[in-house]
């Protein structure tokens, strides 16, 4: 996962860790096994991000423009969300070690799955925002 992070950042595709990986992200630690990778990028990066990922195919466009999932023939899904991240909703986490653009805090409090939220609020002591 951080060599497809690595690929996209050398070719200067912004993308923001959301999803599992990204609460995973803000905790610097592994907390569950995760079914995809949700990545935030630019629908006009998606494109790149597909010549980039040349072992990924298209296999759900049902939501385009909003959402788009490739998948590898090994069974590894990228979830691909067009957005534009503000400043205020991307912060720095650590997967492996190594820092990554993530979905800040308050956004995550906001859009994850009610296991990761609770992760997050066990791991920082966070009270509900919602």
């Amino acid at each position: 996962m951080i060599q497809l992070l690595n690929r996209l950042s050398g070719a200067g595709v912004e993308a923001c860790v959301g999803g599992g990986w990204g609460v995973d992200a803000l905790l610097g630690r592994q907390t569950r096994d995760h079914d995809d990778l949700d990545l935030c990028v630019r629908i006009s990066d998606v494109e790149t991000v597909e010549s980039l990922l040349p072992e990924f195919r298209r296999v759900s466009t049902g939501e385009w423009p909003r959402f788009l999932m490739l998948e590898d023939e090994g069974g590894r899904c990228v979830d691909l969300e067009m957005r534009s991240v503000g400043q205020q909703d991307v912060t720095v986490g650590r997967i492996g070690g190594q820092q990554v653009q993530c979905l800040s805090l308050q956004t995550q409090l906001r859009e994850a799955r009610s296991d990761d939220i609770a992760a997050l609020r066990h791991a920082l002591k966070v009270h509900d925002t919602r």
